[in-house]
């Protein structure tokens, strides 16, 4: 299955907390953001939800291994691992997938190696990273 009118298979899908939007990372590297209207019947031509702007790019080859979306959509927090194993987490703000994309994802920051899982905590200020290692 492909995302909307994409060649690019969806690796990961976050629904936002307000479950307003569609979060999915794919096989291209982007992050794309999609909105959800509820009732609305799919459109062949952009697929079962409006995407917003063109996706965000997430560079590099690193492996995606999660998502997670803050309550309110605004941010995006995408877990990968790269061919060593370690960790890292890019940033998404999801303000920013129309207006600048160019500057909607974060550097990398460094998290725990063999990485499994990311989680936000309810409240949206602290973001737990699970893994097989550390140093």
């Amino acid at each position: 299955y492909n995302i909307g009118t994409h060649n690019e298979k969806p690796l990961l899908l976050a629904v936002s907390g307000d479950s307003q939007r569609l979060y999915a990372v794919t096989s291209a590297l982007k992050v794309r953001s999609f909105v959800i209207k509820e009732g609305a019947l799919p459109n062949p031509e952009v697929g079962a939800f409006p995407e917003e702007g063109d996706g965000v790019n997430l560079d590099g080859s690193d492996t995606p291994v999660a998502i997670y979306a803050s309550p309110a959509g605004k941010w995006i927090y995408v877990l990968l691992k790269d061919s060593s194993n370690d960790g890292w987490v890019r940033v998404v703000n999801g303000e920013r997938f129309v207006t600048a994309p160019n500057k909607a994802v974060s550097e990398p920051i460094a998290v725990v190696s063999q990485p499994q899982d990311i989680l936000l905590d309810p409240v949206g200020r602290r973001l737990y990273v699970t893994g097989l290692g550390g140093d």
